[in-house]
C-alpha cells in the first residue's frame, strides 16, 4: 500500500505488566519478522537521542521519497529497560505501583543522577509547541431524497415492487446513496460486506476507492474508523451485531475520543433460521444500549480549549432519565423505508459530531410497514395502532410479530396499542403519557437477551413515578438452529401465541 509516512517503532523492554515476554517478543525475534515483512529495520538504543533522532530522521527522508528512490519502509525496534533512569524501579513487580516512602526518596535521588549524567539537569522546563491542526476541505452534502427516489438514482428503481425486502439489503442501498449523497463518507466491512449488503457500496465504481475491507479483524476495524473520523471522514463500519462484539473494547475508546463514527450490526435478533446462535446478534443490544445513557464527550481541538472549557457536571441521570446529547443511539428499523431514513440521520448525526449510532439490520424480508411520507428521527418511535388497555413496544421483527398478534387480542375483547420503539434513547414522556391511556400496562418485545429495549422502557416509566404494570418478554433459553425464523421463535417462546398468552394474562383475559 507504499505507506511510507508510516512508521512502526516497537519499544522492546523485554518486560509485559506480570512477567517477562517471551522470546517472541524480543528484540532478535521482532527484528527478523520486520524484515521478513519486507521493512528496513533500524535497531537502536531506545535511550540514546541521538539514536532516536538519527532513526527518525532516516524515517521522514524515506517517506519523503514515498519510495520513489528505492528502499524499503522503515521501522524502529527500540531496546529499552522498563523502569530506565531509576535502578531500583526496575525489573518485575513495578507496574502500576508508585514507591512511596524510602522508596520514593530513592527513585527521586536515582532520577536526579541519571540526569545529571544525561546533562539533562540543567535545562529548563519543557514547553509543548502544539501543531496547528489540519483543517480537512469541506465535504459535498447533498440534501436527502426519498427512499424510491434514492433508489432510481443508484438504478435499484425496481427494489420496492416486492412489497418486502430485509433491512440488511435496505442498509445497503441506503449505504450506497448516502456514499454519493455526502463526499465525506467512507465504509469499511469485517469480510462479510456480501452479508451485511455493504458490498452495494463496494460494487460502485464511483465509490469503490472509499471502501475499506478489514477482512477478519473487527477491532482493527473499529481503530481504522476511529482515525478516519478524526481526519474529518463519516466512517460507516458494517459486519455482524455478533462479531462487532469482538471490538467492544476498541468501539469504548473512540467514544472517549469524541470522534464518532456510525456502526451497522447484521444479523440482529434470534430470526436467522438455519444460521444459528453463533451468528445472531443477542447479547449486542445491552451493551450498546448502556451507552445511550451517558452524555456524548466534549470535543476539544486545542489545549488552550481544554483549559478553557472545564467539564460540566450534567447531574444525576440514573431512573431511566434521558440524556440531551447521548454518546450512542441504538437503531432497530423494523422495515426498509425506517432503515434507509435513519442510516442517513445517523451519518449526518455524526458528521456533525453529535454522537455515534448502532444499526441493527435483519436478514429475514419484511414487509413494508411504512412509506416514504413517515417522518424517522434518532430517539424517535412510531405508533402503529392505538388502543387503549394494553401498550405493546416492539422493535424489529418483532413488531412484525406483534402486528399479527393484534387480531387476536382484539378477538379476546383487548385493544392494544402497538408502538414501533426503533430507537434507544427515547421520548420517555411520551411512552409514558401512552402507558397512561393504556390502563399503565406495558408489554415490551424484542428477539435478544434481557437488558435491552425491554429494560430501557422499565427504567424510563420508573422514573416516571407513575403506577405501571411492565412485563418485558426477550431471549431467555439459548436459541438452536431453525428451517426459518418463525421456528426459532417458538423454540425461545417468542411467537404470536406465546405473545397472546402474556398479554392474556397480564389482563386476567380468558382464551377465547
Amino acid at each position: 500500500h507504499r505507506l511510507y509516512g508510516v512508521c512502526a517503532i516497537f519499544n522492546c523492554n523485554e518486560y509485559a505488566q506480570s512477567e517477562e515476554v517471551s522470546r517472541q517478543q524480543s528484540a532478535d525475534v521482532t527484528e527478523a519478522k520486520l524484515a521478513a515483512a519486507g521493512y528496513e529495520v533500524l535497531r537502536i538504543d531506545g535511550h540514546q537521542p541521538t539514536a532516536i533522532r538519527e532513526a527518525l530522521a532516516a524515517h521522514a527522508e524515506r517517506a519523503g521519497q514515498g519510495g520513489a528512490a528505492g528502499g524499503a519502509p522503515i521501522a524502529i525496534v527500540a531496546e529499552t529497560v522498563k523502569g530506565w533512569g531509576a535502578p531500583s524501579q526496575q525489573g518485575n513487580g513495578h507496574h502500576g505501583s508508585a514507591p512511596t516512602g524510602d522508596a520514593l526518596e530513592t527513585a527521586l535521588q536515582e532520577i536526579e543522577s541519571t540526569g545529571k549524567q544525561m546533562g539533562a539537569s540543567a535545562l529548563t522546563s519543557l514547553k509543548r509547541e502544539l501543531m496547528p491542526s489540519a483543517k480537512p476541505a469541506a465535504p459535498e452534502v447533498q440534501k436527502a431524497v426519498t427512499f424510491e427516489k434514492a433508489l432510481e438514482q443508484i438504478g435499484q428503481g425496481g427494489a420496492l415492487e416486492k412489497g418486502r425486502m430485509a433491512t440488511r439489503k435496505a442498509y445497503g442501498f441506503a449505504l450506497q446513496y448516502l456514499g454519493h449523497r455526502r463526499s465525506d463518507v467512507v465504509a469499511l466491512d469485517a469480510d462479510v460486506r456480501g452479508s451485511t449488503n455493504s458490498a452495494s457500496f463496494y460494487k460502485d465504481g464511483a465509490l469503490n476507492d472509499r471502501f475499506v475491507e478489514c477482512r477478519i479483524a473487527e477491532q482493527n476495524m473499529a481503530s481504522a474508523a476511529l482515525g478516519l473520523a478524526a481526519g474529518g471522514k463519516v466512517p460507516m463500519v458494517s459486519s455482524f451485531g455478533k462479531f462487532l462484539i469482538r471490538a467492544l473494547d476498541q468501539i469504548e475508546m473512540a467514544v472517549l475520543s469524541g470522534k464518532p463514527f456510525v456502526l451497522s450490526g447484521s444479523h440482529a435478533g434470534a430470526t436467522l433460521g438455519p444460521d444459528g446462535p453463533s451468528q445472531m446478534g443477542l447479547s449486542d443490544l445491552a451493551w450498546f444500549k448502556s451507552f445511550t445513557t451517558v452524555e456524548m464527550p466534549g470535543r476539544f481541538d486545542d489545549e488552550a480549549q481544554m483549559r478553557s472549557e472545564p467539564a460540566t457536571e450534567a447531574g444525576p441521570l440514573g431512573g431511566g432519565a434521558t440524556v440531551e446529547r447521548p454518546a450512542f443511539h441504538v437503531l432497530t428499523p423494523a422495515d426498509a423505508y425506517a432503515c434507509f431514513a435513519l442510516v442517513q440521520q445517523a451519518a449526518d448525526h455524526a458528521a456533525a459530531g453529535e454522537g455515534f449510532s448502532y444499526i441493527r439490520t435483519l436478514r429475514p424480508d419484511t414487509e413494508f410497514l411504512y412509506g416514504s411520507d413517515t417522518e424517522f428521527r434518532l430517539g424517535g418511535h412510531e405508533v402503529l395502532v392505538k388502543g387503549r388497555d394494553l401498550l405493546i413496544c416492539a422493535q424489529g421483527y418483532m413488531v412484525h410479530e406483534a402486528n399479527a398478534v393484534l387480531e387476536r387480542l382484539d378477538d379476546a375483547g383487548i385493544d392494544a396499542t402497538l408502538v414501533d420503539l426503533y430507537s434507544l434513547p427515547f421520548d420517555a414522556e411520551a411512552i409514558a403519557d401512552l402507558a397512561n391511556q393504556n390502563n399503565g400496562m406495558v408489554l415490551t418485545l424484542e428477539d435478544n437477551y434481557g437488558g435491552g429495549m425491554g429494560s430501557a422502557v422499565a427504567d424510563a416509566l420508573t422514573a416516571e413515578g407513575d403506577g405501571f404494570t411492565v412485563k418485558q418478554m426477550y431471549v431467555t433459553k439459548m436459541p438452536k438452529s431453525g428451517k426459518s425464523g418463525d421456528d426459532i421463535l417458538k423454540y425461545v417462546g417468542l411467537s404470536a401465541s406465546d405473545i397472546a398468552s402474556a398479554a392474556m394474562e397480564m389482563l386476567e383475559v380468558s382464551p377465547a
